[in-house]
């Protein structure tokens, strides 16, 4: 039976079905949402955000009042040197800033610095800012009045404590942000890998073999004789298929291989030189071997001249 053979083309085409299909094995490309919103705290989410709330409102009312005594005390100072209003309001607002929430960033940036030197400077910088914070609110205050002394010191210190605790989280919020990021690029680098050579899987021949036997199968369903082909193949048992998707598999390697040893001696081509007459350039190879001339008489006009 003469069953119709692929063209290079539909050979292609089996192939790029071929490479699709194992692509799709691998499942869709990895997303950064498919990494996020998970959380490796031991804690619940539920509880975590409770907390993030009421941390926030304690550091709120804490800052509100620290500021507040930070603020006037400040003012007032400044007014004794200074008569501009606008520079007195001024002066108050930097130094809450530079009590409240220099201390905040500091806290934050601590945990990043690993330098001693570095480490130090911040340390510094924090105890400069408590005590602005705390003598301020202490002078502020009422000093014979005991609460006085309470609303003085007691803001301050919790704005600091709270802001630690709110810093533990915040870390870990980025630290568990950078472990998803990290382990969507490994998973992306890893897809990508796979799906850039698929013809590298173990699964590519066989899903090749398949595709080439569908080419097969739609080629010879066209055509005259469609039917004793088609009745043809339907019989082939699964060595018959083996060898037909192995030879068509062969057809674009034919050139690389360059065996002859199971070809028919008469299909050995043998190329030998060609030798042509010195006189008239005429192919003489069939003559003897020792033979210049193609003739007698080129022969004798060579000899003349």
């Amino acid at each position: 039976m003469q069953i119709k053979g692929l063209t290079l083309a539909a050979r292609e085409e089996a192939a790029e079905e071929a490479r699709r299909v194992i692509r799709l094995r691998f499942g869709k490309q990895p997303c950064h949402s498919d990494f996020t919103g998970g959380s490796t705290s031991k804690y619940p989410a539920w509880l975590t955000k409770l907390i993030t709330v009421l941390l926030t409102i304690a550091v709120l009312a804490g800052f509100i009042i620290s500021a507040t005594h930070i603020n006037n005390i400040g003012q007032t100072t400044i007014a004794t040197s200074i008569d501009n209003p606008w520079s007195i309001k001024l002066v108050g607002i930097a130094l809450v800033l530079i009590s409240e929430v220099t201390a905040l960033v500091i806290l934050l940036v601590l945990p990043m610095v690993h330098d001693r030197v570095s480490r130090t400077v911040l340390y510094l910088g924090l105890a400069g800012a408590t005590a602005v914070a705390l003598i301020g609110n202490w002078q502020d205050g009422n000093p014979n009045d005991p609460f006085a002394y309470v609303v003085a010191f007691v803001p301050p210190l919790l704005v600091l404590s709270l802001g630690f605790v709110g810093k533990v989280q915040v870390l870990e919020a980025i630290s568990n942000r950078h472990d998803s990021l990290v382990a969507f690029e490994v998973a992306k680098k890893e897809y990508d890998d796979l799906t850039a050579f698929p013809e590298r899987s173990r699964d590519y021949l066989q899903t090749y073999a398949t595709t080439l036997r569908d080419k097969l199968l739609d080629t010879n369903n066209v055509g005259r004789g469609k039917t004793e082909r088609m009745a043809y193949l339907a019989s082939l048992p699964p060595s018959g298929w083996r060898r037909l998707v192995s030879a068509e598999m062969g057809q674009d390697s034919w050139w690389a291989d360059d065996s002859d040893e199971d070809l028919p001696a008469e299909d050995v081509v043998s190329l030998q030189p060609v030798r042509v007459c010195v006189e008239c350039g005429v192919d003489i190879s069939d003559k003897r071997a020792d033979a210049l001339f193609c003739s007698s008489a080129c022969t004798k006009r060579s000899q003349r001249s």
